[in-house]
């Protein structure tokens, strides 16, 4: 297992391993959205939660040459949740800028996820993919769930990380979670 950087488009989906796992799991409901996330956000949780891949053994590269860039040369094996995002924030700012004329905001998503930083995963069984998979599905759900009354512990957050940090993730302010907090203090 290593730290690579590669680029976006060289991911190539979920790997055909997980594919039923995936169908499987795909009707889960979670709390974050895309909108919940600028492109600066979601990048620097890439860079503290990278996406696990596998080099795919069904494309060919000469031995010791460098293989293509524009390849698709790697499955996602961890990190499900995260190359989801990833991609729904990626085909949204593609649709959305192609349909105006404000090119600047796809030239900085572009610069931000030309390249990313993902663990290789090297020698994996088929067990030990759907194992790899299984504890990102159950183990990442039971990490990061904050519980009960996430407005009061989303506010918590706000109170005490600053401005800068809160400016890449419109969750925090957004209106609709200002208005649930009203409701509740009411």
């Amino acid at each position: 297992m290593r730290l690579i950087t590669i680029f976006t488009h060289q991911l190539s989906g979920i790997h055909p391993k997980l594919s039923s796992k995936s169908k499987q799991i795909s009707s889960l409901m979670y709390t974050a959205q895309v909108r919940d996330f600028t492109a600066e956000g979601l990048a620097s949780l890439l860079k503290l939660y990278p996406i696990h891949v596998m080099r795919r053994q069904d494309v060919d590269y000469p031995p010791g040459v460098p293989p293509s860039e524009d390849k698709q040369l790697y499955y996602v094996v961890a990190g499900l949740r995260q190359f989801e995002l990833l991609s729904v924030f990626l085909a949204l700012q593609a649709t959305s800028t192609s349909q105006s004329a404000e090119s600047s905001v796809q030239n900085t998503v572009n610069q931000v996820f030309e390249q990313i930083q993902v663990i290789e995963q090297t020698d994996l069984r088929p067990k030990q993919i759907l194992e790899l998979a299984g504890d990102d599905i159950a183990g990442s759900a039971v990490l990061f769930s904050l519980g009960t009354k996430v407005a009061a512990q989303l506010d918590i957050i706000r109170q005490h990380t600053g401005s800068a940090v809160l400016d890449k993730y419109p969750k925090y302010s957004s209106e609709r979670r200002l208005a649930d907090r009203a409701k509740v203090s009411d």
